[in-house]
């Protein structure tokens, strides 16, 4: 049975991204996203189901794909094997980092995950390649795995699942045009949908779609109107995630800015932008061909920037003077230097604020975004406005303790390092005590035995002992320890530890070569681990806010009215396909089922609609009566796609086995069989079940009972990949109005039917054009 339960983010973009889908009896969770609110309340499904998942698979490195995975290890119980690339990993781990100090700066964060979390939630991590097919285990037996890539983001992943008759395709957050650091998705490319990819039993596809149309020369878009806020004396500001679309703005100024020799600095903000560089400048294999081929010949990392500065703090930003571009996090201007930074610019008109998205709902930026879109009457996908408005907000922040609440701080830091003292005087008293019991149950057990280091060093030449001592004759003598009594020199003292069976046997004893290095790679593991963890404490340690040495704070929230009027740019740098593209893409893979997660009610709706025309359904709320192939859950519906195909599962007797005859076909060996079906050993009486009964076996049947049944052509060939094959044997190839030629003679084509259909002259070209084409299919 095939289920698909929405968690989280379909139909709703309050949420991130998250999915459940159930191949008999695995769960797998398909993304675990978050919002920048960071909101425990978002994940109510999650946590009834995190103890039973049994893997999860990472699209994208942003906050809204991974960004609950450290609380759910942490917090949730999800205890399983996660999939992702590695720049998914890297940049996952940097996103969520940054979301947790830029929360931090103004609400409190000890309720949701620590670094520690983050560092051992992405250390779990199993990293893949695209296009490489990777066996899960434990109940998600049987099913393969494998990514290809889905543009976006650095690493983006298209998941491809493939169990027995089950082909699943899940796909969020895609681009099929080029960025200037990323090459578009591989799952269309050259108008043709990939071949792993198509004709899957279920696709699950996001909604969520981009700002507006994507327009071309949108960097000319984004750089004029900056300049000359630039110019003017003003400063801009650009919201940015952390360590994902932040690469492709982060590329684009850097190739304008040094292009041009703008004077005007511009900083990347945030507290792991050194961070994200270094590991952007590690990642070459993952970037569009062209940042390869400019690698090669000036030997230069495409990320190691030289106009786009970096600072991790308010004081490294103060460095670089006004007027000055800033690329600052969060990208939705909830918290963070982001939106510190948009309350000062807010009140000048010289200051431009820039949106490259529309951000989630509720958000600053959500509410910028449609300021500009009634503002303006441009229609692309770039708009600007002078905002004159005002805008109702609730701001958190940090103030310092004072008066009787600093004095009761204080006090209680006072109370709290005493009773840390009387633990640990108590801790050491109690640890003294068992030490001495311990000591005088070894007395009781221990049975010294002279070592013969002893006699040899009393029969040891005097010279031997000292040059100096010429007439002194050397004698044995015991050296008392003052800690421990029973320790001599230079004796050697060994001790038999006895039980209530006799003496204590060391394993290590009887250990083979195998168990030793077993045992060694266990040790090493272990110290490896000890390492990353004195790494993460050190890190942790060292992991504080710019205000360290202030007075004591505490959190505090004021409703406000913000007034806003500076000028305001929405230009989609989103890097998503649009609602044209995706009415187009989605068709063409031939799903036998499509379920809609991902976006919120109106992009779901608009993207139902376009895809819904050539099945005849007209309301989104009726889509599973009105189309069963098209359907549009909500967030905690359960989509059952079980009635697709019935599988039954049966085992073949070793006699049946020998004369099975299998036939390769791509990844599979296919073949038919006429056998009788047996009930199996301890079955239940008819009419009744059992738990336990086994499962039905096959048999060889009688000759006399068997029937010969008809040949069967297993195989689907396009023409093109057919000319593929006939050109590399050396024909001569062309199609002629539908009509593959081959060498002028025989033509290969399909009817009205999808039938394919050979004719020509009977020739030599003839036969061998007939046997490759046999050769691509199989015939049982």
């Amino acid at each position: 049975m095939t289920s698909v339960i929405p968690l989280s983010g379909a139909r709703d973009a309050r949420q991130g991204a998250m999915t459940l889908l159930q191949l008999d009896e695995a769960k797998i969770l398909l993304d675990c996203g978050w919002t920048p609110d960071v909101n425990p309340d978002d994940l109510t499904l999650l946590k009834k189901h995190a103890r039973d998942i049994d893997c999860v698979l990472l699209t994208h490195g942003s906050l809204r794909h991974c960004g609950a995975l450290p609380y759910a290890i942490a917090k949730l119980g999800l205890n399983c094997p996660i999939y992702a690339t590695f720049p998914v990993q890297t940049m996952g781990r940097h996103t969520v980092h940054d979301a947790l100090l830029t929360k931090k700066m103004h609400e409190p964060v000890d309720h949701l995950f620590s670094r520690r979390d983050v560092e051992l939630a992405f250390n779990r991590v199993t990293l893949l390649r695209y296009s490489q097919p990777y066996p899960l285990s434990g109940k998600a037996q049987g099913t393969t795995i494998t990514a290809f890539a889905a543009g976006h983001s650095v690493g983006g992943t298209v998941w491809s699942l493939k169990r027995a008759t089950e082909d699943i395709v899940y796909v969020m957050d895609m681009n099929h045009r080029k960025d200037a650091h990323l090459a578009p998705t591989t799952v269309f490319h050259g108008d043709q949908i990939a071949p792993p990819l198509m004709r899957p039993t279920l696709l699950i596809a996001s909604a969520h779609l981009p700002v507006g149309h994507s327009i071309r020369g949108r960097d000319d878009a984004l750089l004029h109107p900056a300049l000359e806020t630039l110019k003017a004396g003003g400063n801009v500001l650009i919201p940015v995630d952390a360590a994902s679309r932040v690469l492709e703005l982060a590329y684009v100024l850097e190739d304008r800015w040094t292009k041009h020799s703008i004077p005007y600095p511009v900083v990347l903000l945030s507290h792991v932008a050194h961070k994200v560089m270094h590991s952007a400048r590690g990642m070459l294999e993952w970037y569009a061909e062209s940042l390869t081929h400019a690698f090669s010949n000036r030997r230069v990392s495409p990320f190691d920037f030289q106009a786009v500065k970096v600072a991790a703090s308010w004081d490294e930003l103060k460095k670089h003077p006004d007027p000055k571009l800033v690329l600052a996090t969060d990208d939705a201007l909830t918290s963070g230097f982001a939106r510190d930074l948009f309350l000062d610019m807010a009140a000048s008109p010289r200051n431009l604020v820039v949106l490259p998205s529309a951000g989630t709902p509720g958000s600053l930026v959500r509410a910028l975004y449609d300021q500009v879109r009634a503002a303006s009457t441009s229609g692309t996908g770039s708009e600007l406005a002078v905002l004159h408005a005002t805008i109702p907000l609730s701001l958190a922040r940090r103030v310092p303790l004072e008066g009787d609440e600093l004095a009761a701080y204080v006090a209680d830091k006072a109370a709290a390092a005493e009773r840390a003292r009387e633990e640990a005087d108590l801790l050491a008293k109690n640890k003294s005590i068992i030490e001495a019991e311990l000591s005088d149950d070894e007395d009781d057990n221990d049975e010294g035995v002279m070592g013969e280091t002893a006699i040899a060093a009393a029969a040891a030449p005097e010279a031997s002992k000292s040059q100096h001592r010429t007439h002194a004759t050397f004698v044995g003598f015991d050296a008392y320890v003052r800690d421990n009594p029973r320790a001599r020199f230079p004796f050697v003292e060994h001790r038999r530890r006895f039980d209530e069976y006799g003496e204590v046997i060391k394993p290590e004893h009887y250990m083979t070569d195998a168990d030793r290095m077993e045992k060694e790679r266990e040790r090493a593991a272990r110290r490896r681990q000890e390492a990353e963890e004195a790494r993460l404490d050190q890190e942790e340690a060292m992991d504080v806010d710019d205000d360290k040495d202030d007075a004591p704070m505490k959190y505090v929230k004021d409703d406000v009215s913000l007034d806003v009027h500076c000028r305001v740019q929405v230009i989609d740098y989103e890097g998503l396909s649009d609602l044209t593209a995706l009415a187009r893409i989605v068709p063409m893979m031939q799903a036998r089922t499509t379920v809609l997660v991902g976006g919120d009610d109106g992009e779901t709706g608009a993207l139902f609609d376009e895809l819904a025309k050539a099945a005849g359904a007209v309301d989104l709320d009726d889509a599973a009566e009105a189309t069963p192939q098209l359907l549009a859950p909500k967030v905690g519906d359960v989509v059952r796609l079980s009635a697709a195909a019935q599988v039954t599962q049966v085992k073949l007797t070793d006699a049946l086995f020998t004369q099975l005859t299998l036939h390769k076909y791509g990844e599979y060996e296919i073949g038919t069989v006429s056998a009788m079906v047996c009930a199996p050993a301890g079955t239940a009486a008819e009419g009744t079940t059992a738990a336990g009964a086994g499962v039905p076996a096959l048999d060889v049947v009688e000759l006399a009972a068997m029937q010969r049944p008809p040949p069967v052509v297993i195989g689907t060939l396009r023409l093109s990949d057919f000319k593929t094959v006939l050109d590399r044997e050396g024909f001569s190839t062309e199609f002629n109005h539908g009509v593959l030629v081959v060498n002028g003679k025989v033509g290969v084509g399909k009817n009205g039917a999808g039938e394919l259909v050979l004719e020509g002259r009977i020739c030599p070209e003839y036969y061998r054009v007939r046997k490759l084409l046999y050769q691509q299919h199989v015939v049982l």
